[in-house]
């Protein structure tokens, strides 16, 4: 998995690209803002952003959505409302990203809904 980190304007909040090296699929990670430097990293990489996970609902990790999802407006979005019912479902808290495997786990404590994400031999928490 390539990672890309982005420290952003908005409260100097974390975002990142994870890129599949063999299919070039893309995840997005929390989306404080979408900038022209987190979509140069997608043509520089040849990449193809597929979803974004969003750690928690506060705006620094949400406010740039609109603007993303005017550029991609079918990504899919994680987690899905259902893993909060189903949190053990491996339909609601399993993510691809070509053959990498990422993991949604419910980590309550900043926010009631916080979730991580574990993929590969990282974990992003927000």
């Amino acid at each position: 998995m390539i990672i890309y980190h982005f420290c952003t304007s908005v409260n100097e909040a974390n975002s990142y690209l994870l890129i599949e090296p063999e299919s070039r699929e893309t995840l997005l990670i929390d989306v404080p803002e979408w900038t022209k430097s987190m979509e140069n990293v997608l043509f520089e990489q040849n990449a193809r952003l597929v979803g974004v996970f969003i750690t928690h609902e506060h705006y620094d990790h949400t406010s740039g959505m609109n603007t993303l999802l005017k550029s991609y407006p079918n990504l899919n979005r994680y987690p899905h409302q259902n893993f909060f019912n189903e949190p053990n479902n491996t339909r609601y808290n399993t993510i691809y990203a070509g053959k990498q495997k990422g993991h949604i786990l419910s980590l309550p404590g900043h926010t009631s809904e916080s979730v991580g994400l574990h993929i590969g031999n990282v974990m992003f928490t927000g």
